[in-house]
């Protein structure tokens, strides 16, 4: 009889622990199952974040190219109607009609949207810009200190004095720098070399970091592809010769011509955004941190449940059934 009582208040020991037992397990697994409610959530979150405006980042988002370059030939054609910058003319020699009938002006200069412009200097020789329009069109006015107007024909070259007196001449406008080397022109104006900086802009805020630099080489011929802004910057010239150039543009890519080669495109790839951007390598980080957590969780409520109930020690004390 002692015996039993014995065993059996044991057994009502290991009753309550299996109990406490289970009441603990329960609110862990209550917690963990809240814990992992939570965190997929916000891992949901975050994935549609970045479904929404990563991935439209990459792959429609256009780079700011910063082009600083020393050359002897620009070409500038306008970009969706946007009007020219104006520019001062001091004593400049102007042919109108692109013949040898020639004058002096001076005044300013107002360049139709229609017009495409040529800035042309080989070594130290004149400043040459050249003015065309594609169908006999005015390609531009220029307004005389005495107040009268000077219309151009669809050709006008003008002629800059650079010994005596230096240039700067802002610009807007599709750029192409340098000029195609052909077999049968002995000197052609070419691009002497550069700088392409390509930037973008960061995916949580407005301003842009410096990503990728290239180099342009003599003879090269650069332009953007896909352009979805004017360049706008500035030529500057004196009478060292040639033709230094700065401008900004933005785009989907550029393009490098080289004499007989394929063009080599200039633009940022996936890995090079997602290693100079910081605030989206943060992101990334954050995103594979939370899915570790809730792996984590998820298996440690996986062996929580198939470690129940838990493996208790067998009594020794358990009553002898006696044989008869």
């Amino acid at each position: 009889m002692i015996k039993f009582l014995k065993a059996f208040f044991i057994n009502l020991q290991l009753a309550n622990i299996m109990a406490s037992h289970a009441n603990q397990l329960t609110e862990l697994k209550s917690k963990t199952g809240m814990a992992l409610i939570l965190l997929t959530t916000i891992l949901l979150i975050a994935l549609g974040y970045l479904a929404t405006f990563t991935f439209p980042y990459f792959s429609k988002q256009s780079s700011l190219f910063n082009v600083d370059a020393r050359t002897e030939f620009v070409s500038i054609s306008p970009f969706e109607g946007a009007r020219y910058p104006q520019w001062r003319l001091d004593k400049v020699h102007l042919y109108d009609g692109c013949d040898n009938s020639q004058e002096t002006v001076n005044g300013v200069l107002k360049i139709l949207p229609a017009t495409t412009i040529d800035i042309e200097r080989i070594e130290k020789g004149p400043l040459t810009i050249t003015l065309n329009t594609p169908e006999f069109e005015e390609s531009g006015v220029i307004i005389r200190d005495d107040g009268s107007d000077k219309v151009l024909s669809d050709c006008a070259i003008l002629i800059f004095d650079t010994v005596n007196q230096s240039y700067i001449l802002p610009i807007d406008g599709t750029v192409t720098l340098g000029h195609q080397i052909s077999e049968n022109n002995a000197r052609p104006p070419v691009l002497k070399g550069g700088t392409i900086y390509v930037a973008d802009k960061r995916i949580l805020a407005d301003d842009y970091y410096q990503n990728t630099s290239f180099t342009l080489r003599v003879g090269d011929r650069f332009l953007i592809r896909e352009p979805q802004t004017q360049a706008s910057g500035f030529v500057f010239t004196n009478n060292s010769g040639e033709l230094d150039i700065s401008y900004r543009v933005k785009g989907k890519s550029g393009m490098i011509q080289k004499y007989k080669s394929e063009p080599i495109l200039v633009a940022n790839s996936f890995w090079s955004k997602l290693v100079n951007d910081d605030i989206l390598a943060i992101f990334w980080f954050f995103l594979l941190t939370l899915f570790s957590i809730i792996k984590s969780l998820f298996f440690l409520k996986w062996n929580n449940n198939s470690n129940y109930p838990p493996n208790l020690p067998k009594s020794d004390t358990q009553p002898k059934q006696e044989s008869i």
